[in-house]
């Protein structure tokens, strides 16, 4: 859903070629340089353009060209959690989701996805009055007994990652639709994950997905198996998952080299 003109002005054509350039140049870089695998979980530079710089406020970048600036820890950016075609992509236009965000983390990053929902449980609807934060509702929908298991997995990974706005840009409070109240309660990432682990925003949930990049290199494997075979995994493709994911050892997980261990694997030969 393409951001609300009237609560984000500055989003335009430009702006949004920007966005899904960065992220598609990103992937590109990591491949051509074989750079390791794990800079998709966090990275030490973005690619930038003018136009993205200026909405993520890194001073320095001129011209139109996309090129690896160097990212200091005040920029909040690094990795694809720092991006705004991920942020945007999981925001409804007005608002953004934890819920989503945080099925976003589970599928692509840790390979992990949630459980579906039930049928007859309703979806959380945004309150536009701004009387309640998000994280107040989603803490009465895990009052739902059978929303409880899934949500507790998923709602901390999209919460740590609430200081960005609907359009990936950085915030401290969130932003109302009554133009003359534009500022709403403050910003909250403080969370916890299911399994304890606090997180006190996007840079601890980096951190916590860099302590999981094994379940990242064997989900991403899985992924580039089933992109260049185009079908999905069987029983039999196990083995060669495993056998890719062993050989990506701490020195050598170049992107290139993952690709070339996939496309030499048995499941990519017999496909």
């Amino acid at each position: 859903m393409p951001p609300d003109p009237r609560m984000f002005p500055q989003w335009d054509s430009e702006l949004e070629e920007a966005v899904q350039e960065e992220t598609a140049r990103f992937i590109r870089h990591l491949v051509e340089k074989n750079l390791p695998i794990d800079h998709v979980l966090d990275s030490d530079f973005a690619m930038l353009n003018a136009r993205l710089a200026r909405h993520y406020k890194i001073p320095g970048v001129e011209g139109d060209h996309f090129r690896p600036v160097p990212l200091k820890p005040e920029h909040r950016r690094g990795g694809v959690v720092g991006q705004a075609s991920f942020l945007t992509v999981t925001s409804n236009g007005s608002n953004t989701s934890p819920v989503i965000r945080g099925i976003f983390v589970l599928e692509n990053l840790l390979g992990t996805p949630p459980q579906p929902p039930p049928p007859d449980v309703d979806s959380i609807e945004p309150d536009t009055r701004g009387t309640t934060t998000i994280r107040e509702q989603l803490a009465k929908h895990r009052e739902v007994a059978i929303c409880f298991d899934c949500h507790q997995r998923i709602d901390p990974l999209g919460l740590a990652l609430e200081a960005y706005d609907p359009i990936g840009a950085f915030r401290t409070h969130y932003r109302l639709p009554n133009p003359k109240k534009p500022k709403g309660p403050k910003v909250l990432t403080d969370t916890e994950t299911a399994d304890g682990t606090p997180l006190a925003g996007a840079e601890d949930l980096k951190g916590y997905l860099w302590e999981r990049r094994h379940l990242f290199a064997r989900g991403l494997t899985e992924k580039l198996l089933i992109y260049g075979t185009g079908r999905g995994l069987s029983y039999f493709d196990e083995k060669s998952v495993e056998s890719v994911v062993a050989s990506l050892g701490d020195e050598d997980r170049g992107f290139r080299t993952l690709l070339h261990r996939v496309v030499a694997s048995d499941a990519f030969q017999a496909r």
